[in-house]
């Protein structure tokens, strides 16, 4: 969710409350997700990524032109040798969806509709298809 918006974002449209549903296409869940993708951006090429938010139910690609040498941070607490992977893919649950299920209507809710088999064979996660996701560590935002 974004807190506040400043400099390209800002220009490109990006508002508080905005939530980021994907960086260039790729859906993105969490705050590593957004890290991990916006690492992935090719350095050489890149001039401008595309955010996609969730305004009010509503979806708004909104287009940020990148700064000279964008990439350039510290990333000296993070360790290069981890790919992050899930291993699943989910749908966000809708307004009405979350409600019905008595989960936060602002909070994190999803249902799994894609379980990689490399998930089953080295066993990273038990989900299952059908499965509504809404907590993450035992953090429940409700």
């Amino acid at each position: 969710m974004v807190a506040r918006a400043e400099g390209a974002a800002a220009a490109a449209g990006m508002q508080p409350g905005d939530r980021i549903a994907a960086l260039s296409g790729t859906p993105v869940y969490t705050f590593a997700d957004l890290q991990h993708r916006y690492d992935k951006t090719d350095r050489r090429t890149a001039k401008q990524v595309v955010f996609t938010v969730d305004r009010g139910g509503q979806n708004r690609d909104l287009t940020v032109q990148l700064p000279p040498l964008w990439w350039w941070y510290d990333v000296t607490y993070r360790q290069s040798s981890v790919e992050s992977g899930l291993y699943f893919a989910c749908q966000p649950l809708g307004l009405q969806e979350k409600q019905q299920r008595q989960l936060n209507p602002a909070g994190f809710a999803c249902k799994v509709t894609r379980v990689d088999t490399f998930a089953v064979t080295v066993k990273s996660h038990s989900l299952l298809v059908g499965d509504i996701v809404f907590a993450v560590n035992g953090v429940d935002p409700r």
